[in-house]
């Protein structure tokens, strides 16, 4: 708790509360209005500024979530840590309140950091409809991708991992299926092109390269507006 602590004194903006949890500390930046989320773009500008929050602290990025309910002081949390086993439950207490500590949104957005702006992959569909494309994806699931990228993927049919996109390394938001990935702290979303576009940040065709390469295809050459390879064309 004392990293938690240390992480959350040291930033620009104090917090209202400070709230332990029983497994971890939740701080609280209390808004000097009420703000109406229920217009797209407010509640767009909400998650925004709790992902960025959330990555300037180094926490959980599921607090980006709005209908997310935090733990209340007086409450018992009963979750144990990931990976231990069950214990004695743990009682949920207020550390520290200063009520008339308020902010504006814009106080808050002012001082956090902007996040890393993922590459948005084309859709699966269409990239499905490539044949050549659909060979090297079909010859490349996103873990084993991960893997060769030397993310820590572990086991499981549908693994999720730390997500290499965004600060936090506490939390396993990136969930990998079979032909794509997902984060629930960032909003990264792609397929194994884009996980290799972004982590190694190269363009389109060497990360196409790449993939070939692993998949043991031959390099892709363009023709036209397509792609050809080992009589898979377009």
């Amino acid at each position: 708790m004392e990293n938690l602590l240390d992480r959350v004194n040291s930033f620009e903006i104090s917090p209202s509360a400070l709230v332990a949890s029983g497994r971890g500390v939740h701080a609280y930046y209390f808004l000097d209005s009420a703000w109406d989320v229920r217009a797209q773009e407010q509640r767009r500008r909400a998650t925004g500024l709790l992902k960025r929050l959330a990555t300037a602290l180094d926490a959980d990025p599921a607090v980006a979530d709005l209908g997310r309910v935090m733990r209340l002081p007086g409450t018992f949390n009963f979750k144990p840590l990931r990976d231990d086993p069950p214990g004695d439950p743990l009682a949920c207490r207020l550390l520290t309140l200063d009520a008339e500590r308020r902010y504006r949104p814009e106080d808050l957005e002012s001082v956090l950091p902007q996040l890393r702006e993922p590459t948005t992959a084309r859709p699966h569909g269409v990239r499905r409809r490539d044949p050549f494309l659909s060979a090297v994806l079909s010859a490349n699931s996103m873990a084993n991708v991960a893997r060769k990228l030397g993310l820590d993927v572990g086991g499981g049919g549908r693994p999720a991992i730390l997500c290499p996109f965004h600060a936090d390394q506490h939390t396993k938001s990136l969930t990998l299926y079979e032909d794509h990935g997902h984060c629930f702290g960032c909003g990264w979303h792609g397929d194994a092109i884009a996980l290799v576009r972004d982590l190694k940040e190269v363009g389109f065709a060497e990360a196409l390269a790449q993939l070939s390469a692993w998949a043991q295809l031959p390099p892709p050459r363009t023709v036209g507006r397509g792609w050809k390879t080992w009589g898979v064309s377009r």
